[in-house]
């Protein structure tokens, strides 16, 4: 228990904030924000791997369309 509270003293040190309750909501706040931000970054994942399927297709579209066209021209 001693070290938990030589942690908190240490935080109350380094951050200039002594208010125990602060400091528990500064955590909590940029938790949040990390969350946040790990959920966007997820969302352009998703968004990333939805548009290289869709460049994809449309590249085989496209090579399928030469193809045909090469064989229209001979």
């Amino acid at each position: 228990m001693h070290a938990i509270w030589q942690s908190f003293e240490d935080i109350k040190e380094e951050s200039g904030i002594s208010d125990l309750d602060e400091i528990a909501d500064h955590f909590i706040k940029h938790e949040e924000q990390n969350h946040l931000i790990f959920e966007y970054i997820n969302k352009l994942n998703k968004e990333i791997e939805e548009l290289k399927d869709q460049t994809e297709f449309i590249q085989s579209k496209i090579t399928e369309q030469k193809k045909i066209n090469e064989n229209y021209s001979k």
